[in-house]
């Protein structure tokens, strides 16, 4: 598959089937995907898969969490330039429409999303603490871009 075709048939999967993904496939993304480029060859990520039992008690433990207030490394956007703003409804719009309470649709979306959506793996991208925090205080964006790339 050339890559301009690749992109145009990119997609968000919201559904997956519940047949485990063969382990041959995982480590074929994992490898193809340690191609991708980072900060001064760094590469300073690592990978953890997940699937059956395990998977199951990580997506219990998001459930159990989903009610907290998140503190994620990074902080969440708290504001958006107008531009961005425009597109938020236009993206909330091809949602089919739902007659139910929209606090009731977020609740369930969040559940959905703790859940994978039912996919039966997960491809997790890690990179130490060290690499993300650096003199106690500093954030080297580098690392989580280079996480980005090879996801």
């Amino acid at each position: 598959m050339e890559l301009l075709e690749a992109v145009n048939k990119r997609k968000t999967t919201r559904g997956f089937k519940k047949d485990p993904v063969p382990r041959e496939i995982l480590q074929e993304i994992i490898e193809k995907a340690q191609r991708a480029p980072s900060w001064g060859n760094t590469q300073p990520w690592e990978f953890v898969i997940a699937g059956g039992k395990v998977l199951d008690e990580i997506k219990q433990g998001f459930l159990e969490k989903a009610a907290e207030t998140p503190a994620p490394d990074l902080p969440f956007p708290q504001q958006f330039p107008e531009f961005i703003r425009e597109r938020l409804p236009f993206a909330r719009r091809q949602q089919p429409q739902d007659d139910r309470d929209p606090k009731e649709v977020l609740k369930e979306r969040q559940i959905q999303s703790s859940r994978f959506y039912d996919a039966p793996s997960v491809i997790y991208i890690l990179t130490h603490r060290e690499m993300f925090v650096q003199d106690g205080k500093r954030r080297n964006v580098y690392a989580i871009f280079d996480c980005g790339l090879i996801a």
